[in-house]
């Protein structure tokens, strides 16, 4: 028995697969950004303007940035806000995200 492997139409069905993993991984990054909460648990300093701002796009075919415009001070924000809660937050949604895509 011969079996044929096509490579293109695998790639091509995990590229697919890859896309819809990603967008749904940026678009709840940017639910989780848009709720801005702190460590506190209280909503911090975002604007309606600002929350309305906030989206993703991809980079790269296998990588997606979610984006959180600032009107403060963008280094203190990484280390300790927003951006930085709403990637700890993002991981168990990424994993179940992972398993309805790829299985």
């Amino acid at each position: 028995m011969t079996v044929e492997f096509n490579h293109e139409a695998v790639m091509k069905e995990f590229e697919k697969k890859q896309k819809k993993f990603l967008t749904k991984t940026g678009l709840m990054g940017v639910v989780l950004a848009s709720q801005n909460l702190g460590k506190d648990g209280r909503e911090h300093v975002d604007t309606g303007a600002s929350r309305n701002a906030k989206q993703y796009q991809f980079t790269a075919k296998d990588k997606i940035e979610i984006q959180a415009p600032l009107d403060y001070d963008g280094d203190l924000e990484n280390r300790y806000g927003i951006l930085a809660i709403t990637k700890d937050k993002l991981i168990p949604y990424m994993l179940k995200f992972e398993g309805e895509a790829f299985g």
